[in-house]
């Protein structure tokens, strides 16, 4: 994985079938740390929902089985996946982002970005935000003006003359540098939390 997301994945594909080697690629998220999944739960829930995409057939841990490598993204999924299937080799990935020199002078006193994708998670913890903590915040800094930006604006709504929802953006690095908070609005979610790694990046 690098900072082309599933296109460089999809390169990979390409580069194995070209050297002879079948690829399959399949995404799971189990959500045990939010569920608080018992270990035979979480094993109960990933065939389930495996077999719901794929049918009855795929009820099982052939398919890992049959795999050279598993990818996990994490270190918590990687032990997992080990541990169901043992046979295999589990490798983590990292993901590929590199630090920025960020420079003080760009950034706008004040000024809070919200970077998120439309997927219901966001929509939720970002419309929260803004109806519950963002007066909050203004209460305490009434000079601070939020920027929201990605599809996230188009499932949101905010009345607020200090909030300006962006949806795209020409330059997510610029937003970035020129923010003095970034804020991951975030209650629930899945996976890797690449927002805030990203944002952590500046």
């Amino acid at each position: 994985f690098g900072s082309g997301g599933h296109a460089v994945l999809f390169n990979i594909a390409e580069a194995m079938e070209r050297r002879g080697h079948a690829f399959s690629f399949w995404q799971h998220d189990p959500f045990r740390e939010r569920a608080g999944m018992t270990d035979g739960a979480l094993r109960e829930a990933i065939v389930r929902d495996y077999a719901d995409v794929r049918g009855p057939a795929y009820a099982s841990f052939d398919r890992w089985n049959g795999a050279d490598v598993v990818l996990a993204i994490q270190r918590v999924e990687q032990d997992e996946i080990a541990e169901l299937v043992p046979s295999r080799k589990v490798l983590l990935t990292s993901f590929d982002l590199v630090p920025q020199q960020a420079d003080a002078a760009e950034v706008v006193p004040g000024r809070v970005l919200i970077v998120a994708s439309g997927n219901e998670f966001n929509v939720r913890g970002t419309q929260d935000f803004l109806d519950y903590t963002w007066p909050l915040v203004r209460q305490t800094c009434p000079d601070a003006r939020l920027r929201v930006v990605g599809k996230v604006c188009r499932e949101v709504t905010c009345d607020d003359p200090t909030v300006a929802l962006l949806g795209f953006v020409e330059s997510l690095d610029t937003e970035y540098a020129e923010a003095a908070v970034v804020v991951n609005p975030c209650r629930v979610g899945t996976g890797l939390k690449i927002k805030t790694i990203e944002a952590l990046a500046w």
